[in-house]
């Protein structure tokens, strides 16, 4: 994990933001998979799944935040069309 100080350290609250690159790309993939079989995939659904690879990389600090998801839909250009979920990035 890669801790590193975000914003101006002479603030009065200093932000330690965290990469979770690996939990983000396990959620892709799993995501990919998902939607592929058409599975309907839902923002609640996505954070368990990261709760859940979180917890198998011993990652206990990780919270699976609607500001994680937010940024995990939008790094992933994820969004919801129809009845599927789809994004837009093929890596």
């Amino acid at each position: 994990m890669e801790e590193y100080e975000c914003g101006n350290p002479e603030a009065k609250r200093v932000k330690v933001c965290m990469s979770y690159g690996k939990i983000d790309d396990l959620c892709y993939r799993w995501f990919l998979d998902a939607t592929s079989r058409q599975i309907n995939v839902s923002g609640p659904l996505i954070q368990k799944k990261a709760m859940k690879f979180a917890s198998d990389l011993g990652l206990t600090e990780f919270k699976g935040s609607g500001g994680w998801l937010d940024s995990f839909k939008e790094t992933q250009h994820c969004y919801q069309k129809a009845k599927w979920s789809t994004c837009l990035s093929e890596r």
